[in-house]
């Protein structure tokens, strides 16, 4: 049986649901370093933060937006949202989002501001418009220094996506986010995958494509079966440790749901270089011990 745990009063933002995208459960909200446990997003690309449960939760955030009568809430606006995207956000534009735990930065310095910002997400959003184009809109936060004071808020970023793309994966920092097609092809069984480097308030120069391999004993487990589709793809928490094949990599694990009931995880690294070398493990298909494959595709 459930008990009711307690009662919040909601921020008005979050109220009014036809303003409300897109929403995300921090992977682990208990853990001493969350500074959230959940966020939502508005149409005019507000992030609405709930407070984690740990000890640096309870520290304000920089540039953050707060209400006395909502002390667990906190606002971070996105500057340049509305010039981004020439408007509002619709809900009906939004085709699949992610969100990562963390964000990466470049800043060295260890103060407050630039250590709150690592804890924040990384969101990225595949939008179809109305003009019936798709669009990748990448939200980052960054430091801008107001009245000499560091403060923390988010920028956007609008690409177009190669053809064919329908599910978005950011990594765990968000510094790696992938592009996955809607369909495992039945003749080569091949995940269509891109890469993109987000560095910044910007990303690197392309789209880089590659793809996920799946090792042969699994196909012949998967040729019984139809062409499937991918309904789901998220980048999850490495439960084991691999070693990095490529220095400096950009690396996750990502975790793909079909609508055969099969799941794949792969581990994926990609170098910053100009040239990917991209390395994909395959550690678990349907209900099969787990095992590991590795890949060199230049």
């Amino acid at each position: 049986m459930f008990h009711l745990h307690c009662t919040e009063r909601l921020p008005s933002r979050i109220l009014l649901q036809s303003t409300n995208v897109a929403s995300a459960l921090h992977p682990d909200p208990l853990s001493c370093s969350a500074y959230w446990s959940n966020c939502t997003i508005t149409r005019n690309v507000d992030l609405i933060f709930k407070r984690g449960s740990g000890e640096l939760a309870h520290f304000k955030v920089p540039g953050a937006c707060e209400k006395a009568n909502n002390p667990n809430f906190f606002r971070l606006p996105c500057v340049n949202a509305a010039d981004v995207l020439g408007g509002s956000i619709e809900a009906g534009w939004v085709m699949n989002y992610d969100f990562s735990e963390g964000t990466s930065s470049s800043e060295k310095q260890k103060d407050h501001a630039c250590l709150t910002l690592r804890q924040l997400p990384t969101v990225a959003m595949l939008l179809r418009t109305a003009s019936t184009d798709i669009k990748l809109l990448i939200v980052r936060p960054v430091l801008k220094a107001v009245k000499e004071e560091p403060t923390i808020v988010y920028h956007a970023t609008l690409l177009t996506p190669p053809e064919g793309v329908r599910h978005v994966v950011l990594g765990r920092d968000g510094s790696l986010l992938l592009l996955l097609g809607h369909h495992i092809p039945d003749h080569d069984f091949t995940v269509p995958c891109f890469s993109y480097a987000v560095k910044g308030d910007h990303g690197c120069a392309s789209f880089k494509p590659t793809r996920l391999c799946i090792p042969s004993p699994f196909v012949d487990m998967l040729r019984e079966e139809s062409a499937q589709r991918v309904v789901c793809a998220r980048a999850r928490k490495a439960l084991r440790q691999v070693e990095s094949p490529v220095l400096g990599g950009l690396d996750t694990e990502v975790i793909l749901l079909t609508d055969h009931a099969v799941v794949l995880i792969f581990h994926v690294n990609v170098s910053r270089e100009a040239e990917t070398l991209l390395v994909c493990g395959l550690f678990a298909c349907l209900n099969s011990a787990a095992c590991w494959v590795a890949y060199k595709i230049h």
